[in-house]
């Protein structure tokens, strides 16, 4: 029989969505940066003739708000593993279970808005010319803690869990070839260096509404087989659902709108006066439309792979945006964060479990707080250590040193070419 309710949902929910679609993309037609843009300017305003040092130190100025939105996404991420190693290990009841999923559906924006705070600062950057071994640089520096970091998980559970050696040589292979840990986000951002080349190079010329338009379809298409369709992928791809999430149809749209974010910030953060309270809105709207499409049923994976996330996290992205270019100082904690932001993505899972060896049973609040803090402060720890080896930066990624300002306005000296 034809479950009608699940028919109603569905229609509920395309109205939502479409009606979510044309206000985001009212949102990006309002803005002048992107309205009838050809991309003629390919630093807009800022491709003028300066001084040697003086293009570098303009773009550094303009990416501050980064540091907010990386530090953000950083802590959500962390956020949201706890709150499954909370509903993991212990037993609570079926209402607090679904309030927790609840909440880690709203902090899923963490995921691609990593994405997006990698191609901001590159399109920022690098819009025209690319630098000698662009590609080569970034590879080095990104995919060699994609196959350093799961031995270093692999000797934990060696030791902790005494795993066999066959055991130990299975997961490795899992972990890196099959991108089942949750560094798979490499193997995402991998693809964009890539494509960023690209878009320099061959796609530069094209209209903006075109290419939103182009990839909104083709993220929405291949969220919607992920969500609504998964028996259309190859029947390796669903027994392994890693090889569903790496691929970048699944966050292209993502790239896309941070794509031109970057190459027209200075533009952009004119509109603040305005865009932050429609992108509020377009935040509220979004997340009203997940909360529906959870609380009913229709779609309730928690996952940043959701077809409803893309709409809110970009909304939620100008949210950030906007709200962090009125702040001028950029305190210690979030320069200290984000410095080691990278490390605290990589380890704060191997952060966890040292935790769960050393603390006592605790009540599930107090263990929630104390998982969260040792989350960061262990996989800072674990960095610092690693660092202070000569090919530490390929074990566990780079750390940057921020030039210290009282003010808080002048951003780290690396931070260009660290640019995630």
């Amino acid at each position: 029989m034809i479950d009608r309710r699940k028919i109603v949902y569905k229609i509920l929910f395309l109205n939502y969505f479409l009606f979510n679609i044309a206000l985001f993309f009212t949102h990006i037609t309002l803005l002048k940066s992107f309205y009838n843009l050809r991309v003629k300017p390919v630093y807009g305003k800022f491709d003028v003739r300066l001084k040697p040092g003086k293009k570098e130190e303009l773009m550094r100025n303009q990416i501050t708000e980064i540091y907010w939105i990386r530090v953000l996404a950083c802590l959500s991420v962390v956020f949201i593993h706890v709150l499954t190693r909370i509903y993991n290990n212990f037993e609570l009841n079926e209402f607090t279970n679904t309030m927790l999923k609840t909440i880690q559906v709203f902090f899923m924006f963490a995921t691609p808005m990593f994405v997006m705070i990698f191609e901001v600062v590159l399109a920022s950057v690098y819009s025209k010319n690319l630098p000698k071994n662009f590609i080569k640089k970034r590879f080095l520096y990104l995919l060699m803690p994609f196959i350093t970091v799961p031995f270093l998980y692999g000797i934990y559970y060696k030791i902790v869990n005494h795993l066999s050696w066959e055991e130990f040589r299975i997961a490795l292979i899992e972990n890196i070839l099959l991108a089942t840990w949750h560094g798979y986000f490499i193997i995402i951002i991998l693809q964009f260096v890539v494509i960023h080349t690209v878009y320099v190079k061959w796609l530069h010329h094209v209209k903006v509404w075109k290419m939103l338009v182009i990839t909104f379809i083709i993220n929405g298409v291949y969220l919607y087989l992920v969500n609504f369709q998964i028996e259309a992928f190859p029947t390796f791809m669903q027994n392994w659902f890693s090889l569903v999430r790496v691929p970048f149809f699944g966050w292209i749209f993502y790239f896309t709108v941070a794509y031109y974010v970057g190459r027209n910030l200075r533009e952009i953060k004119k509109h603040r006066a305005w865009g932050l309270p429609f992108s509020v809105m377009t935040t509220i709207i979004c997340g009203y439309t997940i909360f529906l499409v959870f609380k009913t049923g229709l779609l309730i994976e928690v996952s940043s792979m959701r077809l409803d996330i893309i709409l809110y996290t970009i909304s939620l992205f100008f949210v950030f945006l906007y709200t962090f270019s009125y702040i001028q100082r950029i305190p210690k904690l979030i320069r200290f964060i984000n410095n080691y932001s990278f490390p605290i993505y990589l380890l704060h899972f191997l952060a966890f479990n040292i935790g769960d060896l050393i603390l006592p049973e605790l009540p599930v609040g107090i263990y929630g707080i104390s998982m969260f803090i040792m989350g960061i402060l262990f996989s800072v720890w674990m960095a610092k250590i690693i660092n202070i080896l000569p090919i530490g930066q390929f074990i566990v990624g780079k750390v940057n040193k921020v030039e210290k300002d009282c003010l808080g306005e002048k951003i780290e000296r690396r931070l260009l070419n660290r640019s995630a």
